[in-house]
């Protein structure tokens, strides 16, 4: 045979052999298998609590709040996110008075 008739003759059968393995997919019953305490939680109030307290509460290390500060302040991201910002209230004031 010729190697281009193997060829073709290997990928046929891979192809057809690959057709027949596949399984009909059946969703689980999620009821049955996870457990009842697993669906009926709630957050905990120190999950809220956390999400109202300030980072400096939090991170009581002085060296730090020091690194986060330099952080927030060398951030050029949040610098143009509140450029931006502030020019959209400034459109909208204008746009305001034009009204």
């Amino acid at each position: 045979m010729k190697p281009q008739h193997i060829l073709c003759l290997s990928i046929a059968v891979i192809a057809l052999g690959s057709c027949t393995s596949y399984l009909g997919y059946q969703r689980p019953d999620l009821n049955t298998n996870t457990p009842a305490s697993y669906r009926n939680q709630h957050p905990s109030a120190d999950t809220v609590a956390v999400s109202a307290t300030q980072w400096r509460q939090i991170f009581t290390d002085t060296q730090l709040q020091i690194l986060i500060e330099q952080g927030l302040a060398n951030n050029t991201e949040a610098a143009t996110a509140r450029l931006r910002q502030e020019a959209a209230q400034a459109s909208l004031f204008a746009a305001r008075l034009v009204y």
